[in-house]
Parts: structure tokens; sequence; C-alpha cells
């Protein structure tokens, strides 16, 4: 029997407290919670809720400036997330998404209120809570879980099972934890399915599970599972241990399975250990946490390179493709977001420690590396006793892969703004992973950036780490700043110091700024304001041969790549950028020598890019990150807003052949009614994109909560060492603010 053992260090019990805890966001109206009693024994286990009675220590976060300004953009972003909510409301109530243009309902989630549930955070933190009881009212009448159809794991796991976690620990109302527990279980069966290695099928059937005991007897059945229950009494935090018998536990669902899996689709483990902690059940926990486990054992070429696709019957790698992009990206997120949110130093599976690879190789880790025993290393199955280093180490050596595989621009690149309205010369940076990269840089990987800064942050005590005794070094990056990027070394400026834990945290928050600066660049320099989906790497020049490590061989390949002609750009007085020429080819508009080709030009309303200059913004305190999202955001409401004033009717829209008629079949006396919403766009390309016909539920999810944040008080509106982000943007308390209800 494979046993799991989560061994929490460092645990500080919380002390009855007489006063009530000081919310984080505005106090919740009383009406809007639901609580029921417990029964008086005290011989089961107990859900916990979010209790949070301190300020974030002084100087953590930057202060906020210019107050009235940021209140005015955060009313602009609130007024935008309602005039999109609106449009959903008024249109597609109770569907996954709509269809603004054509006023269609889109239930590619298989009608489970998708917009509804990833729009509660948002609303919660914009304080809107008339529309928060709407919502609430739809959950608890209207929300159908058990169709009996599939759906996807991965999809259903971070926007509806995440969004209803924070909407309970935002608001208190049990009623979504009672939700959530119920989803948990029926896709929790898919990891179940997988005895092994609990490596899940990314398709579930929404299928009411059947429970053996009954329910009130398995809660017993698992406080009995507790070795050390005297302590489980005394502290008010909630206790994640190893269920003696997971089988027992099972939920009795059998789930299809499939040969292949991508690791973003089953990296939940923050969702299922949150959940684990709020209901006391640990059966969530240990099965993402097998399937984590599982999968940091699979065979590694090299330290860090964790590829993107797993054999779920095998537990072993089948592809070699190592990207930071779709696929896994939140895999290689949540290691460190589920680092932050235990706040331990280590996840423990047993006794022996796995460093790297299963295959006997001790690879030895920088950030807390000793001299260990190596005679248990050699790991030939999951099920045996072992031990997963600490989860930020994982990070920190999957982030230094991508390290390896940066690529630098070597002349006057970005021209964009400093925070003192100074142009600015920056290198173009970029992560080439490897071959299945395809050369691209893709919006979706922009999270990377506000990613690395934040992990950076949080390992170094919150803090941003610098360079020490590399005074040359730092000198370099003085000129940098200036704008002197001539009088440099290109050489030298690439060569990123990693011989002590500082310099590699430091190399990582430089890795995060850099990357930043591309990723606001694919808006900056799009005719539109708005980014592609991707930037076509191929394009990079000076015919200069850039070095990149080969994953399969391990041996060193050179890429050669042509030059393009550069466009001339130009700042306007709002810091947006225009192409003095306005002659855009057939290929699209450049980023230097970057280009994004007309098929690349899609914008789907994607939040990565606000999202790290968000965590940007919250790690460095430098205003000018703000700026560029003010920058983004009216690009937004430029090209994707749909009119208010203009009373453009869906008469006019079909006159245009964006729509046809049979879009409107459903509502045909809708015909004349002026149009609300955002929309996607076919083309950034141009000064007018041509628009298309769906409002993602992650742009009021992520999107403009980003954006609103971004505007809010640090200190006050969601501390990120109070709480931490979902891959969909919902805010999650950390572990150590949880206290079991029934505690006294």
């Amino acid at each position: 029997m494979f046993l799991l053992l989560l061994i929490i260090t460092h645990i500080s019990l919380f002390a009855s407290k007489s006063a009530e805890p000081k919310p984080i966001i505005p106090i919740v109206p009383q009406e809007m919670r639901q609580t029921k009693e417990l029964p008086k024994d005290t011989e089961r286990i107990f859900p916990s809720f979010v209790s949070i009675d301190e300020d974030p220590p002084k100087g953590r976060w930057p202060k906020l400036q210019n107050e009235t300004l940021c209140n005015q953009r955060r009313e602009a972003v609130k007024e935008a997330f309602l005039w999109a909510w609106n449009a959903y409301k008024r249109d597609a109530w109770g569907s996954d998404e709509i269809n603004p243009i054509s006023r269609t309902r889109n239930n590619w989630l298989l009608g489970q209120g998708c917009t509804i549930i990833d729009s509660i955070s948002t609303m919660m933190i914009m304080e809107l809570y008339d529309e928060v009881k709407l919502a609430h009212d739809w959950v608890e009448k209207d929300f159908q879980l058990y169709t009996g159809r599939s759906v996807s794991l991965f999809e259903t796991s971070i926007r509806i099972l995440a969004g209803l976690i924070s909407a309970y620990d935002l608001t208190g109302d049990e009623l979504y934890l009672d939700k959530a527990e119920k989803l948990g279980d029926v896709i929790i069966t898919n990891f179940e399915s997988n005895k092994k290695y609990s490596i899940p099928s990314n398709s579930i059937s929404l299928r009411k599970p059947t429970r053996s005991p009954s329910y009130e007897e398995r809660k017993k059945k698992i406080y009995e599972d507790i070795e050390d229950k005297e302590t489980y009494h005394k502290s008010s935090l909630p206790l994640l241990f190893t269920p003696k018998t997971p089988d027992d536990l099972g939920l009795n669902v059998t789930q299809l399975q499939q040969n292949d899996a991508s690791i973003a689709e089953f990296g939940l483990w923050v969702e299922f250990v949150a959940l684990s902690d709020r209901t006391g059940d640990p059966h969530y926990a240990f099965q993402a946490l097998r399937a984590l486990q599982s999968t940091l054992l699979a065979r590694q070429s090299e330290k860090g390179i964790i590829p993107i696709y797993i054999e779920p019957s095998s537990g072993q790698f089948y592809q070699s493709c190592f990207s930071i992009g779709a696929a896994g990206d939140s895999f290689y997120e949540y290691l460190i977001k589920e680092h932050i949110y235990t706040e331990q130093h280590e996840i423990r599976l047993g006794r022996t420690i796995i460093k790297g690879q299963n295959n006997g190789d001790k690879y030895d880790h920088n950030l807390n590396s000793k001299k260990r025993n190596n005679k248990s290393n050699k790991i030939k199955n999951p099920k045996q006793n072992i031990e997963i280093e600490s989860l930020g180490q994982h990070w920190v050596d999957v982030m230094m892969a991508f390290k390896k595989r940066e690529i630098i621009r070597n002349k006057q690149s970005l021209d964009l703004k400093s925070s003192e309205n100074v142009k600015v010369k920056k290198p173009l940076h970029w992560i080439n992973g490897t071959e299945c990269t395809d050369n691209k840089w893709s919006h979706l990987a922009c999270y990377s950036a506000g990613n690395a800064a934040l992990g950076a942050f949080y390992l170094n005590n919150y803090s941003i780490p610098k360079f020490p005794k590399q005074q040359q070094y730092q000198n370099s990056q003085k000129q940098i700043n200036k704008g002197n990027i001539n009088s440099i070394n290109a050489d030298e400026y690439e060569q990123v110091p990693t011989t002590t834990d500082q310099q590699i945290l430091a190399s990582l928050f430089q890795l995060g700024v850099d990357l930043g600066d591309t990723c606001y660049a694919m808006y900056a320099y799009s005719p539109s304001g708005l980014a592609g989906e991707f930037i076509n790497m191929k394009a990079i020049g000076d015919n200069k041969e850039y070095e990149r490590q080969d994953m399969n061989s391990n041996i060193n390949k050179i890429d050669k790549v042509n030059k393009k002609q550069n466009e001339v750009f130009s700042m306007n007085e709002d810091n947006s950028y225009v192409n003095k020429q306005n002659n855009y080819d057939d290929e699209g508009y450049l980023i230097d020598d970057a280009i994004v080709k007309q098929g690349d030009g899609q914008n789907i309303l994607r939040p990565e890019v606000v999202e790290s200059l968000f965590y940007l913004y919250r790690t460095t305190g430098d205003t000018k990150y703000q700026e560029y999202a003010w920058n983004i955001f009216q690009s937004f409401q430029k090209q994707s807003r749909l009119p208010d004033s203009s009373k453009q009717s869906l008469n006019k829209q079909i006159n245009k052949n964006m729509v046809s008629e049979t879009d409107i079949r459903e509502n045909p006396d809708q015909k004349d009614q002026e149009l609300m919403g955002f929309t996607s766009l076919s083309n950034v390309n141009t000064n007018k994109p041509s628009r298309q016909d769906n409002m993602p539920s992650f742009f009021l999810a992520e999107t403009l909560k980003y954006l609103y944040l971004t505007f809010c008080d640090a200190n006050e509106v969601i501390p990120l060492d109070q709480w931490v982000f979902t891959t969909e943007a919902h805010p999650i308390a950390l572990r150590k603010y949880l206290k079991k209800r029934n505690f006294s």
C-alpha cells in the first residue's frame, strides 16, 4: 500500500481571540452567509474557514501612489466589468459563456454556469454584492452538477471547483464549500481510476458517486485514521494526513482512461489540497499529490526538465517536449504556489529524498543543499516510501532549466518608457524551450514573467533578490536602465552569475522583469494596441548564431536565424506606439525583428500579460507597470468593447457579414437592441481589427480582476502574503489562515 504522509513543519497555533478577525476585503453582509450547526461530538473531522486577524508587515508591499488616479482607474475597470457582466446577464444567464454579437449562448462546458462561478471572486473584490447575491441564488437553486455527460477535468477544476472554493473563502458561505465538495468527489474519481500513479484522464463523467459507508460514517472513519488525535484537537489548523485505507474511501465511479496526458491537465494540487484543508477530508490531497509525486519521479534528461506529456499507465514521459507555455504552464506555476500556500520547506511522502530523476543519479540542488545519503535513491515504483524535496526547490530547478534556454536580443530592441517617463532601450528576451515550441513565444507563456518574479520574491523572504558582489554586472544593469546599452558588452550582460542561492533567485527575478518587457511589447508595438497569440521568433537576426542546449542528445545545437528589416516605431504622448510607415504587409507587424504573423494575430481577451504586470507591480512597486496595464485596458476598451452610445444594432452586424441570420433565430426580437459586452478579435495586426463573437469567462475572472487589482492598495486588498491565486485567478487564503470550526 502506497503511503502518503504530509508532515507540516513550523505549525503555529492560533490562540482564541475575542475580537472579530479583520477582513482583507470589506465585511460581507450577514445575509449572504450560510452556516450549519455541527454535531457537538468531537469524534469526527471538521471543516475550516478563513480567519485573518493581522496586517502584512509594513513596507513589504508598495504603498499606493496617486490614490485619486488609481481610484478613477479602478472605477473604470469596474464599469467595464459590469458592461461585460450585464451583457451575459441579459442574453446568456445560466449558460457557460455569451456570444455577444449574435447574443446567443455558448455551453462549451455543458452548462455549468461557468461565467457566473468564474466571476464571483472578481465581484467580491470589486464589492459588487448585489451581483454576488444573484450568483449565490443561482448556485443554490440552478447549478446542475450531475449531468451524466463528459467534460474537461482541467477546465472544470480551474473554473468551477476553484471558483467555488474561492467564493467560500471570500464570503464564509458554506453553500459554496458544499458544492465544491460534491464536485471534488466527482473529479477525484479520475485520479482514483489510476491505482498505481493517480495520473487521470482529462475527460470526466459528471455522474453522482455512490458513497459507502454513508457520508457521516465516512467522516468518522477518516477521524479514526488520525494517529495524533490530541494534536488535532488542540490545533486550530486543519490537519492534512495520510488516510490508512485510501481505497476504502473511493467513490465508486469508473472513469475512462487515456493513453497520454499533459502535466498541466492534472497539476491541480492547489485546488485539491485546499479542498482537503477546508473539508477536513485528506482524500483529495492524497490523490492529487500522488499524481504530482509520480510526475516528479519520472525519468528526466537533466535537472529541472519536466516534459509536458506523460503516459498514465507507465508514469513515464513519452515525448521530450519541454515548453513553458501550453500543456505545462499551470504545472510549473503551481510548484511555487503550493509552496507558498503551505509555507513549508518540504512536502514529505516517506523517508528517502528524491532530488531529481529515479535512475539513481543524484542532482545537487543549489538551494538548501546538504550532503545526504544516496543509498535509497534508486526508486523504481512510486508506491515505495519516498520523500519529495521542497516544491519551491523543484520550481527553482524548472525555472533555471528554462533560464538556460533564454535568448537575449543583442541590440537596442524594445523602446519602452521607464517609471520616470524616460525612454529605455532594452533587449528582447524569450524562452526558446525545445524543438516543440517551433521558435514561437506565446501570449499564454507570459504568465511566467509574473510567476518568476513572485517565486523569487517569496523565496527571498518577500524582498527583491540582489546580485551580491557583482559590481561589474550591477554597473551594466545601471547602464541598461539608463538606456545606454551600447556601452556594455553583450556577453557580460548575458552572463548571469549562478553560484549562490541569492544569485539564483536574483537571476530568476530579473528573468521575470525581462520577460515582462517582452510581453508588454506584444501590446505596445501592435497597431491595434492588443497582442496576438504568438510572436514568431524565426525572424530574430543580426545573422548572430544563438546557442541552446538540445535536451534529447544533451549536446549544443546552433540555431541560425536570418535578419529582418526593422520598421520604425515612435512614442505617442499617451505612452502608446505607432508604426510610422503604416504599411503592414501580409506577414504582420514587427517587434524589432520578431514578427507577429497574420495567422497568429488572434486576441481572445487573454489575462497572462496583465497578470504578470500585476505581480511585477506588487513585487517592485514600480508604477510603470500600472501605466502598462492602463494602456492595455484602454486598448481593450477601444478595440474589443461592443458599442453602447452608437446604438449599433444586430441588423448592422448582419449587413457587415459579422453574424448570420441563423445566429438570432432564438431571439428574433432582439435585432434592434444595442450590443453589450466585449468580444475577441480575429486579427490585431491592423488599426481596426475584425471582431469575433465570443467573450470567454476568464476575461471577467482573470483579465479584468488583475487590471483592477493593479490599482488597489497592495497592503489591503488580497495581500500576496495572505492569499495565493489559482491559475484562473481565484484567490485562496493561505493555509495558516484557516481555522477549524468548533475550535475555541
